[in-house]
This record gives structure tokens, C-alpha cells and sequence, in this order.
């Protein structure tokens, strides 16, 4: 029995220890803060000792939030947890090591940034190493400005089937090679990076045919603009039937249903270049 109460005793005083030793540790901080969060000298951590030492890419809205009397909870919840070992209570200063996208092709910024905390736990004041971390990086002088990208220009145009093949065909019609000519004038003087085509057909008739019938449009009109000097590699082509119909029309196959269906059967070119 006194056994028993001995080590009830010293299990008590063991616990009662690692709280104070805990507590003594999680009060120290490396910088010197004081009560009110503050310090003469930021002391920032070795990279090498933290959890993170590549760098997080912080979401810059959620950084700028960063502001005084803020709890940890509120801190973390925007930028995450500190990424060295810090802990969580009675610590009064948080390490982070951020990466920051550069603009015209310079490397990534990587900088460290403290978070002070007063005596009762909230933010109160923030450093960055180095210093002008948020500013943008500057190119050398003498480097050889990054070429700006050719602003990239997308062109969709419909075709009416009707006014281009007869119904029920893949044959283009002297009206439709006409209307393509045009199209192709159009794009003659553009630098074309892609060119899709995309027939569609009305529900009459089986599904099989509608979507061979659909290609094989599309087909005949890469066709056409392959023989006007296009690169073929540029063009791809599908059939897709009946499907993304524009209009709905009940009934069987009549001349008024035929009528009714037209917007349904069209190619679709969509034509992007610089």
C-alpha cells in the first residue's frame, strides 16, 4: 500500500515538473521579446533547422491580412503553422521561410519572416529577412529583357450545314467552298497555331450515321483548307452527331421537322493564332 502511494506521489511530482519545465522553455524566445511584443534585435533562425527549409508559397491576400492583435489560431488559419519547431503555448515568436514568384523570368525570392507575440499572446509586431523581401526583384543592368508573349487571338465560327453541303452529304457545295474561301482569306494573314473542326448533324436517322455524316464534313472542310495551303498538322477535326443540339424539335421526319432542325446540323471552326 505505501508502495502504491509512493509512486502516486512521484508520478504527481513528475508531471507537475515537466509542466514547469515546459513552461519555462515555451517563455524563452530568442529575440528578447518583452511583454508588449517587441524587440531591439530580430534574431532569425538557420534555414537549415527548420521543418520547411525549401520554402512554402505563401497566398499573398492571406499574408497581407497579417496585422496586429491577432491570436496564433488566427495566424495560423491564414498563413499556416510555424515552420520551425516552436511550439504552440507561451511562445512569443514564430519563424517562417516564404518563396515569392518574381516577374520577367527572374528566380524565386526566398526571404524568413518573425511574428512577435505580447504577454497575452497576440501579434504585435513582424520582420522580414531581408528587409525589402515584398519588393520585386530587379534585373541586372545589362541583361537582355525577356521577350514579351504574342497575345494569342481565338476565333469560333459556325457553318451552316445547309449552306455548305446538301442535305444528308459530305459534299461541299459551290456555295460552301465559296464561304470557305473567304474564311481562309481571313486567316491568311493571321500566324495560326491551331485550327479545330467540329461537325454536328440533326437526330434523323441512326446515331451511327448521324456521327459518321458529322466527321465526315468536318473531314471535307480540313480538306479544303489543306488544299489552300495550310498545314495539315495544325488541323484536327471530330464528329460528334447529334449531340449539343441548339435547337429541340418533337416529331417525325417531315419537311417543317427538316426545317425546324437546321440550326442543329453546322461545323464548328474555332481558329486560334498570335
Amino acid at each position: 500500500m505505501n508502495n502504491a502511494k509512493d509512486f502516486s506521489c512521484l508520478r504527481v511530482a513528475a508531471v507537475m515538473f515537466m509542466s514547469v519545465a515546459l513552461s519555462a522553455c515555451g517563455t524563452r524566445t530568442v529575440s528578447e521579446v518583452d511583454s508588449h511584443g517587441m524587440t531591439e534585435t530580430p534574431i532569425f533562425p538557420s534555414v537549415a533547422d527548420a521543418s520547411r527549409s525549401e520554402g512554402s508559397y505563401v497566398n499573398l491576400e492571406n499574408l497581407h491580412k497579417i496585422n496586429k492583435r491577432m491570436t496564433k489560431v488566427q495566424v495560423q488559419d491564414l498563413i499556416g503553422p510555424p515552420h520551425f519547431s516552436e511550439g504552440m503555448y507561451k511562445v512569443q515568436e514564430w519563424d517562417y521561410i516564404f518563396k515569392f514568384r518574381q516577374p520577367d523570368g527572374l528566380p524565386d525570392k526566398m526571404c524568413q519572416f518573425k511574428v512577435l507575440f505580447d504577454s497575452e499572446l497576440v501579434t504585435q509586431s513582424f520582420y522580414y529577412l531581408p528587409q525589402d523581401c515584398l519588393q520585386p526583384a530587379v534585373k541586372s543592368q545589362g541583361a537582355k529583357p525577356e521577350p514579351k508573349p504574342m497575345a494569342v487571338k481565338t476565333e469560333k465560327l459556325t457553318l451552316a450545314a445547309d449552306a455548305t453541303f446538301a442535305f444528308g452529304s459530305a459534299q461541299l457545295s459551290a456555295k460552301g467552298e465559296s464561304v470557305l474561301l473567304k474564311l481562309f482569306e481571313g486567316m491568311r494573314e493571321s500566324n495560326l497555331r491551331e485550327i479545330q473542326i467540329i461537325g454536328y448533324s440533326d437526330r434523323i436517322g441512326s446515331q451511327h450515321e448521324n456521327e459518321q455524316l458529322s466527321l465526315n464534313r468536318a473531314v471535307a472542310v480540313r480538306s479544303y483548307f489543306i488544299q489552300q495551303g495550310i498545314n495539315a498538322n495544325l488541323i484536327s477535326v471530330d464528329g460528334r452527331g447529334s449531340s449539343g443540339a441548339v435547337v429541340t424539335c418533337p416529331g417525325v421526319k417531315t419537311p417543317q421537322l427538316i426545317e425546324c432542325l437546321a440550326p442543329n446540323r453546322r461545323t464548328v471552326v474555332t481558329i486560334v493564332s498570335e
